[in-house]
């Protein structure tokens, strides 16, 4: 159903946020993505903005920030270093994604078969069979992704082209990609950072899109050949998994607003400050917690501290993200 939209008089406003249509409707980049890339493009040629307060204004964690800045860079939308960003124009580079995208599907159809204007009878004589390269993929990383990764909803046609090009280099029959998941995930999960330390836990940090770095060919290379030598890992069923909580997006603020509570606690509690300031803000949110149906336990951080303000445990160890929310891969 449509709907109509209008505004309930002429604002009076005297700057906007501005994004190019091209970017909102772009398939490739996550929601928090083109969010942060809209900052930032606003923010050029300003004034110097600080990394906290550029998280807490548009609402995100620290590692999703560098995430998000990870992806814009892969895409060529920005460049520079981590303490001088540059802005690209993003016209022509959107249009060049929109391109690959467009050329990755006809490729597709040729590879598969499929005639852009088919015809039936004559693809039933050159005995010509369809097979969606994109759905292969999906399944096969869905059944073999390591534990706390990702699963994939929807296999974008630049990660298909990475992943087609490690494949390749690695010396694999094409499009086998049993063999290098299931190859891959036991040297992920035999590697400290890939299976713990690595905060971007997805299979495009691992893969990189269309044409990899040379550093993601390195990474997949080693990771492969460890995985090798521990034998190739079993699919899992989904219904058996037990390492991921999908949450709604609308989360992130609470899990974040909590991981911000936790520091500020800690800098108080070193500094000899008066802890009790944050003790209505603690006891909020994990109250927030508990009416998502989420124990605030799970969520605790492992500080060096010996005193909280509610009697919800620290944990022994130090948390790991174990959950995804619902609009990333």
């Amino acid at each position: 159903m449509k709907i109509t939209i209008s505004k309930d008089e002429e604002w009076q406003i005297a700057s906007f946020a501005k994004a190019p249509l091209a970017l909102l409707l772009c398939d490739d980049l996550l929601p928090t993505t083109k969010l942060l890339w809209i900052v930032l493009a606003n923010q050029a040629n300003f004034r110097p903005i600080d990394r906290t307060v550029l998280d807490r204004r548009i609402g995100i964690h620290r590692s999703t920030r560098l995430r998000a800045m990870a992806e814009l860079r892969e895409a060529g939308l920005i460049s520079g270093t981590d303490s001088h960003v540059v802005v690209h124009d993003p016209i022509p580079v959107l249009a060049s994604l929109e391109k690959e995208d467009i050329r990755s599907r006809e490729i597709a159809k040729v590879e598969l078969g499929i005639d852009p204007t088919p015809e039936p009878e004559l693809a039933k004589k050159q005995g010509k069979v369809s097979v969606d390269y994109l759905e292969a993929a999906r399944v096969s990383w869905n059944s073999y992704r390591p534990a706390n990764y990702s699963k994939v909803r929807r296999m974008s046609s630049h990660i298909l082209k990475a992943i087609d090009s490690h494949i390749r280099a690695l010396g694999i029959n094409a499009h086998d990609y049993d063999n290098f998941f299931s190859i891959l995930k036991a040297g992920i999960e035999k590697s400290d950072f890939w299976a713990k330390a690595n905060n971007n836990k997805s299979l495009q940090s691992i893969v990189g899109t269309g044409q990899p770095t040379s550093q993601k060919y390195a990474n997949v290379y080693s990771l492969y050949n460890d995985g090798l030598e521990y034998g190739a890992a079993v699919p899992i069923d989904e219904e058996k998994r037990s390492d991921e909580l999908v949450l709604p997006s609308k989360l992130r603020n609470l899990i974040d607003t909590y991981d911000e509570l936790h520091y500020s606690y800690s800098r108080i509690w070193r500094s000899s400050g008066n802890l009790d300031s944050l003790t209505d803000r603690i006891i909020e949110t994990e109250e927030k917690f508990r009416e998502a149906h989420l124990d605030p336990a799970k969520f605790r951080m492992k500080y060096q501290f010996d005193s909280w303000p509610t009697d919800v445990p620290a944990p022994e160890v130090s948390r790991e993200r174990f959950w995804r929310y619902d609009d990333e891969l």
